[in-house]
Order: C-alpha cells, then structure tokens, then sequence
C-alpha cells in the first residue's frame, strides 16, 4: 500500500490455537492406540472395503507366528482355514449388503469365531469382534478388528461335547437303570433301561414325579440325598403301589427286588446341589436264589435238629439203657459166688470202669444233641447249666445272665436255636479267641429277644474272617448268621484285634408272658 513515498505492510493474523491442540492431542492419542495395539495380547487389525489388510498389530506373532509385515501381506483366504474364510466372506457380505441398505448400527458390531492357520502349519481358534471403519461422512471405508486366542476354551467345549456324548452313550445304552432329577427332586430324564425294567407306558407330569415324595425311598436315604450324600439301599418296588402313587403308567404287575445308588450331581456356583442320578439294578433273580439258599439251609437246620433229637432219644433211651444195665449185671455179677478169684474181680471191675466212662460219654453226646433240660429246666436254667459244664471242662469263666425269658413262652425251635447260637458262640471263643472270660447276656424285652455274647480274647478282622471262612467252607460264623436268619433276626459282629469281640443278635418274638 502506497502512502506518499512510503510503502506500508498489513499483516492477518489467525488464533489457530485449537487446531494446533487438536492435531496434539490426535498425535497423542495415534500415538496412545499404537503404544495399545503394539502392546495388547489380542490382535488389532484392520481391511479395507477390497478385504486386503492395512495394519496388523505386532501380537499377530504370538497367535500365528508370523510378523506384523508378513501377517499384512496375506490374504484374507491364506489367513483362515477354508471353512472360516468362507464364513468371514459371508459375514462380510451381508453387512456390506445392510450397510448398503442404511440398515447397520454403526454401534454394533460382529462376532464370528475363526480359525487361523500358523507358520508351523498348525491352526488356532480366535474370537473375531469387527466393526465398519467409517469416514467423517459415516461412510464405511474399512474394517477395524480384534482377535482373541480361545482356541483353549475350544478345545475345552470339545471335551466337554465329547464328554457329554460319552455321557449320553453310557446313559442311553447302560443295562441299568438311570433316573435324573433336579435340585428339587423333580424328574427329568430316564434312559432306556429304566423304560424297559419298570415296563413304562407314560411318565406322569414331572411335578408329580419327584423322588423325595416316592414311598419307596427310605427316610435315611432321603435325609442322606438332602446333605448331599451318597446313598445305598434296597427295596421291593411293587408296581401295585406305584399305580396307586400315579408315578408311572405301566404295563407290569406283581414285584421286583431292586438295588438303589443315588449320587449327587455336584454343586452350582452358588454352592446349591445341580440334581441327583439314581442307577437301579435289578436283583430279581439274585434275591430269589438267596431266599432259596436261606430256605434250604433253614430246611437243613431243621431236619438236622429233628436227627440230633431223634439221635439223642435213642442214645438215651436205648444204647446209655442198656450200657447201664450192662454196668449193673457186671458189679452184680459175682454176689452169689463170694469165692471168685481176686484177679477176675479186678478184670470185671475194670470192664465195668470202662462201661462208666462210656456211658457219661454217650450221656455228654445225647446232651449236646439234645440238652434235656430245655423240656424240664427251661431255656435259662438250660443254658446256665451249659455254661457251668462249660468253664468246668474248658477253664474259661463265663459269666451268664438272664432277664425276662423264663416269664415268656418260647415254641421248642426258638428256644433250641438260641441254645445252639450260644453253644456255637462258645466253641467259636474256645477254638480261636483265647479268651480267658466271656459274658452272655440274654434279655427278653418285646417284642425283641437280645442275646450278646462278648469275650476277652484276642479278636479278629470280621470281614476277612467271613470271607476265608466261606472260602474254607467253615461253618461256625455262617450257622449262627443262618440260625438268627432263621427266626428273622439280626445279627452283628464287631471284634477288633486284641480287643475281643461282641456278637449282638436280636430276635424278633410273637409270645405271651406266663400268669
């Protein structure tokens, strides 16, 4: 500008303070996502609208192997496995096709899980999480990603998958029986085992079925299922009575033995059980063969009682009568003649010594048969006796006492199998307890007869012993379990090594008291 002679200079001045602390602060945060994507475990990536890779951050070696470079410079095809790349392309296509449509939220984006091929040859599984990349216009001009390894949480979900198949197999073809329920009891599923056992038609509504409200379920197992405890038990199932409850619609009639093992399920994270699993076997058949069993040794048991009565009748009233009367003849032999040589006196008093001897030994057997006071003494005056003879030949104390029995009426064999579970229990302490002392209590209280036989000696380990026993076909422990068996008892053994051991038994009895 001219003025006069003198030329002046105009200057503009513009405040582009803000641009300048806008393009800082861009240059920061470029400068923060680099330092993150260079830096983050999972993979920053981005494709442009073409499907080629602009950046590829530098975790991409940890996952696949290569560098940042060489992962840039693959195509989208090489990267993936066939089958993913074929999903990716399809995913692709239809946001492409909705972004085309203005149908996109440009908030939202994509999950697609994916498997990557690796410089060794080998695959990886990752979470692909993807957006549109968009200009200041909202037009997509790429595709910003992020790629996580969770090729362990596949490989788990395949266990598992192969797990619940193994799970499923061995549920559909097991030979037993399997019921699942709920947290609460509630029915839901049964394989085809138990279809087949319990002859099943229809299931009634599962919030009908639940096991805690079954009467075939014994109180102990329900309270045990309750804690989450294992429990073991069983039952007759009477499908009578199930018709009656409306558990099952079935075809069956009549009765089955079954065993019973309901298991919990595990917890739930909030510490609460997940459900149980009842396996029901059938034990029809080994029932049926045990009762038999039991019925032919009780039948034995019996007929051996009877012979042992009919033996100990005819050694008493027979063979001890006429060895008595033998006896007599010999020591009456020579009192008409006072003139019989001494030595032939001695000879026959010798003969009749052995006659003696013979005779109490026919007497001890006819008693061990058969003890005769049970018919005149009665049960506890009997086994007292047995006792005293007892010590007095074994030199073992046995300390016996009775309460209530002589007040009630007992039939012949109830009071002879008490007796011979006593006369059993004191041989078993006499041939393998070395026992100094034993103590018999017998008590009647109804409606049950207690008898517990308890000695000092030097005990055992029951269960190998019942098992060595069975195997060396030893029948002292086996007769007295099938004697107690007999007349619907119990009986329990406990003994521990140098501890001595207890035999409790408990009898039921149907009796009156005497007036």
């Amino acid at each position: 500008i001219e003025v006069g002679d003198e030329l002046c200079l105009m200057s503009v001045y513009e405040d582009i303070t803000e641009r300048k602390k806008r393009e800082a602060a861009l240059q920061e945060s470029e400068r923060r996502y680099r330092l993150l994507a260079e830096n983050v475990s999972d993979v920053i990536w981005t494709l442009d609208m073409n499907m080629q890779f602009t950046y590829q951050s530098p975790s991409v070696a940890r996952l696949r192997g290569y560098s940042a470079a060489e992962a840039m410079s693959q195509t989208l095809d090489k990267a993936l496995t066939p089958a993913s790349y074929e999903a990716a392309m399809k995913a692709f296509t239809e946001e492409i096709e909705k972004e085309k449509l203005g149908q996109n939220d440009p908030d939202r984006s994509r999950t697609l899980e994916l498997e990557l091929t690796c410089r060794d040859g080998s695959t990886v599984w990752a979470e692909a999480k993807m957006n549109f990349l968009r200009d200041p216009n909202g037009g997509a001009v790429g595709i910003l990603g992020v790629t996580r390894d969770i090729t362990s949480r596949k490989l788990t979900e395949a266990a598992l998958r192969e797990s619940e198949e193994r799970f499923r197999k061995l549920f559909e073809e097991s030979p037993i029986a399997i019921q699942l329920y709920d947290s609460k009891g509630d029915l839901l599923q049964i394989n085809k085992s138990c279809v087949d056992m319990f002859g099943i038609v229809d299931i009634a509504e599962k919030k009908e079925f639940n096991i805690f409200k079954d009467p075939n379920l014994p109180d102990d197992a329900k309270r045990r299922m309750s804690r989450g405890e294992t429990a073991k038990y069983g039952h007759i199932f009477d499908f009578e009575k199930v018709k009656e409850h409306n558990l099952y619609k079935t075809k069956k009639s009549g009765f089955i033995y079954v065993d019973v093992l309901a298991t919990p399920l595990g917890l739930k994270s909030d510490g609460t059980l997940k459900g149980y699993m009842l396996e029901i076997e059938d034990v029809t058949w080994r029932k049926r063969a045990e009762e038999q069993v039991h019925l032919l040794m009780q039948q034995l048991i019996k007929t051996q009682e009877a012979e042992r009565q009919r033996l100990s009748r005819e050694l008493h009233d027979s063979v001890a009568q006429d060895l008595f009367a033998l006896k007599f003849g010999l020591d009456t032999a020579f009192d008409s003649w006072p003139d019989v040589p001494p030595e032939l006196r001695r000879r026959i008093s010798t003969l009749s010594e052995v006659i003696k001897k013979s005779l109490k030994e026919i007497r001890d057997l006819a008693y061990d048969l058969r003890p005769p006071g049970l018919d005149h003494l009665g049960l506890g005056q009997s086994i007292f006796q047995y006792c005293e003879e007892f010590s007095a030949r074994t030199g073992i104390d046995v300390d016996f006492a009775a309460a209530g029995i002589d007040g009630i009426r007992l039939d012949s064999d109830t009071e002879i199998t008490i007796f011979r579970l006593i006369q059993e229990g004191l041989n078993n302490v006499k041939k393998h307890a070395e026992a100094k002392n034993v103590t018999i209590r017998l008590v009647a209280s109804f409606p049950k007869i207690i008898l517990r036989i308890e000695d000092d000696g030097k005990g055992f380990d029951v269960r190998a012993r019942l098992i060595s026993a069975f195997k060396e076909k030893r029948m002292g422990l086996q007769s007295m379990k099938e004697r107690v068996n007999l007349l619907q008892g119990k009986m329990r053994i406990k003994s521990r090594r140098m501890r001595g051991t207890k035999v409790l038994i408990q009898i039921p009895y149907v009796g009156r008291h005497d007036e």
